[in-house]
């Protein structure tokens, strides 16, 4: 059983020179709540869970407001047989509600007036049954199958000049069923190799796309032609060992990725950025592949890894620049071509001692569209909101017994919020801390702290810049009455 309860005044969204009498703190308050009962037979267990979760914002102006209301169940089994191999049995369902009011802010931010509204209902159901068994002492087999169905719509009330002029109404079903298999096949003691292959049948039916006048008029009552599509994934990876400490690992992929309900069928506002929803996207597929070398040292103390990634997605839906005003910026989600990402990881983690220890990672990645013959002047622009750069580090002490001190530097360079890289995000460095003291077994007290400098960086442009989170500290006791 657990259980949160959450609630935050926020801070103000903008910048001091770019506010008005319509910017307001971003509140946020949240409640959540699980409960799992669970039955052991041995080796094996059965569980049934259930959650709740509730959620309240106010988006930074006084229209803009959402809030959430989500109810979940599951239930499952692992079972395990020697001659006959592991089963893993999911089945659960998932219903939420979700309510957004957006707003036109005017020039100077003093006035807004209400635009739109939306009630967007959804629920999930799945299944999925995972089956592993050793072949040999050379094979692992693995296989499965997964099956999902969604359905949903978003109901919005459209204004104009403040009132209510339409009301639309857009929606429909999904199902993805995917099954997979997989070999994990070891050589000697030096190889490992993975073979895997997945198929994904989505299919994309009873769709609609309504709109009825509030006043007088003709309504428009459209039901959208079903869709299906077939996707075959294969992954095929290797692993050497070259000695004690030092390994080698590549491996090559396609994967695929069919569109939300949220992408087909909802529209949505952030601040004067309006993105359209559109019904007839397609499906991503991604190729990639990617090279590492690994090294472990001094006992396992020290963990050094480096990568080597590349990425093409086909098709990727992306939100794509219609038009620009002063006032209103419009953006479609479409399906931009061919993207390409690569780049270089890398990572260390080094125990000083029996109490410290020191993490670094990095990555760079030069990440582009290659191709949109629909418009050609995107071509060679960066991805949005992929920075060129990140690096974040993490020392770590920890007494064993009472004291846990953690500090987390953390670098991201510039960046862009739009697909024509005119709206860039400036760099910024930040500090996050974390501390706690072990009473006893069952309570710890603890204290956080993020961006300890209060470094006020941008992390959206609406155009107007909306700015990160300043200095958080949060403090608490936790509880454990159960050891197990």
């Amino acid at each position: 059983l657990t259980a949160e309860s959450f609630h935050s005044d926020g801070y103000i969204l903008v910048r001091d020179q770019d506010r008005g009498a319509v910017d307001t703190a971003a509140a946020s308050q949240h409640r959540t709540g699980a409960i799992t009962a669970e039955r052991r037979f041995g080796a094996n267990r059965a569980y049934v869970s259930g959650a709740l979760f509730e959620e309240a914002r106010n988006n930074g102006t006084q229209l803009q407001v959402n809030s959430t209301h989500i109810g979940s169940l599951s239930a499952g089994a692992d079972w395990n047989s020697s001659p006959a191999g592991s089963f893993t049995t999911r089945v659960y369902f998932d219903s939420q509600r979700f309510l957004q009011t957006f707003s036109s802010v005017s020039t100077d931010r003093n006035s807004e007036t209400l635009v739109r509204s939306q009630t967007v209902p959804a629920q999930r159901l799945g299944f999925s049954e995972y089956w592993t068994r050793p072949v040999h002492s050379a094979h692992t087999l693995l296989a499965g199958v997964e099956v999902e169905d969604i359905r949903g719509h978003s109901d919005e009330l459209i204004y104009v000049a403040g009132r209510a002029a339409t009301r639309s109404d857009g929606g429909g079903r999904q199902t993805v069923v995917g099954l997979f298999g997989q070999d994990l096949i070891r050589i000697g003691s030096r190889w490992l190799l993975t073979a895997a292959v997945r198929v994904d049948r989505w299919t994309n039916f009873d769709a609609f796309q309504n709109s009825f006048p509030v006043s007088r008029g003709v309504a428009s009552l459209v039901n959208l032609t079903d869709r299906a599509q077939l996707a075959v994934s294969p992954r095929a990876s290797v692993r050497y060992q070259l000695n004690h400490n030092v390994a080698l690992a590549a491996s090559t992929y396609r994967a695929f990725r069919a569109p939300t309900l949220n992408e087909l069928y909802r529209s949505f506002r952030l601040g004067n950025i309006s993105t359209l929803a559109n019904s007839a996207l397609t499906a991503e597929h991604m190729t990639g592949g990617e090279g590492s070398a690994i090294v472990d040292a001094a006992n396992g103390r020290i963990s050094l890894r480096g990568t080597f990634f590349w990425a093409q997605v086909d098709n990727p839906i992306a939100n794509v620049t219609l038009s620009i005003t002063p006032q209103l910026i419009t953006r479609q989600r479409q399906n931009l071509g061919l993207t390409r990402s690569r780049g270089v990881e890398a990572s260390a983690a080094i125990h000083l001692n029996d109490r410290w220890r020191l993490s670094a990672a990095c990555q760079f990645v030069d990440a582009r569209v290659v191709s949109f013959p629909a418009d050609p002047s995107l071509q060679r622009l960066v991805i949005p909101q992929v920075p060129r750069f990140q690096f974040s580090s993490e020392l770590r002490y920890d007494s064993g017994s009472r004291w846990t001190f953690v500090a987390q530097p953390r670098f991201v360079s510039t960046q862009f919020d739009d697909d024509r890289n005119q709206l860039p995000l400036g760099s910024f460095f930040a500090v996050d801390g974390f501390a706690s003291r072990r009473i006893n077994r069952f309570v710890e007290l603890y204290a956080a702290a993020e961006n300890l400098f209060d470094q006020r960086y941008t992390v959206a442009r609406t155009p107007t810049v909306v700015l990160g989170p300043p200095t958080i500290v949060r403090g608490g006791i936790r509880l454990q009455f159960s050891t197990r």
